[in-house]
């Protein structure tokens, strides 16, 4: 496997431990979840920790799978699945920066 698909692998993985670590920071500054799904799970930190890394694990499986079948759909479904976790994140980030300071 070439060193770009890798990187295209591992890169919804990225997404998905900067919303995690993002979201436990939102959680501890006295945020809360803002999917109602997830809102129960991500009280339970080991859970949602565990939750979080089959999630990445699968994503970076399918990832891999796709990239063998078609490069361009394998880079696609990593750059989408990249920006699901990404973009969560930042928001994240914003809310976190604009929390009252305690």
């Amino acid at each position: 496997m070439s060193l770009t698909n890798v990187v295209l692998a591992v890169l919804p993985a990225v997404g998905q431990a900067a919303d995690l670590l993002t979201t436990r920071k939102a959680l501890g500054v006295g945020l809360r979840e803002g999917n109602p799904l997830l809102r129960q799970l991500v009280t339970h930190k080991t859970g949602f920790i565990v939750v979080k890394s089959v999630v990445a694990a699968f994503l970076v499986w399918v990832t891999v799978l796709l990239l063998e079948a078609s490069f361009f759909t394998g880079v696609l479904f990593s750059i989408g699945l990249t920006l699901a976790g990404l973009l969560p994140a930042i928001n994240n980030v914003i809310q976190i920066r604009k929390a009252p300071k305690a």
